[in-house]
């Protein structure tokens, strides 16, 4: 069965400004007869398939390969985050009096 332009468009899910530009520029299989391009349903569907399949990507996660993390891994990755923790808590105000007067809205005794 032979398309017009709209009916192609609608096939594709294109605009049809846009079948027409990939039709002048060959990329889509069309025939010009007269003034009216026409398109082989058939040959866009084989089209569409094959951009379909050019266009596929892998998926990594299927693919990617899991590294396990080792017991000493993670004992360094607790003790760095252990060290991170510690010097963020160990650190004291440089003026205590005036934190204090800050913190609680008053003065300190």
């Amino acid at each position: 069965m032979f398309l017009t332009v709209e009916q192609a468009a609608d096939l594709l899910q294109f605009a049809p400004a846009t079948v027409r530009r990939f039709a002048l520029s060959g990329a889509l299989p069309a025939a010009k007869v007269g003034k009216f391009w026409r398109f082989d349903e058939s040959l866009l569907n084989e089209w569409l398939r094959t951009q379909s399949l050019e266009n596929a990507k892998p998926c990594l996660s299927v693919d990617a390969k899991v590294h396990p993390i080792s017991k000493s891994a993670l004992s360094s990755l607790d003790e760095r985050l252990e060290s991170l923790l510690r010097l963020a808590t160990e650190e004291k105000p440089s003026d205590s009096k005036r934190n204090f007067a800050v913190v609680t809205g008053g003065k300190s005794s």
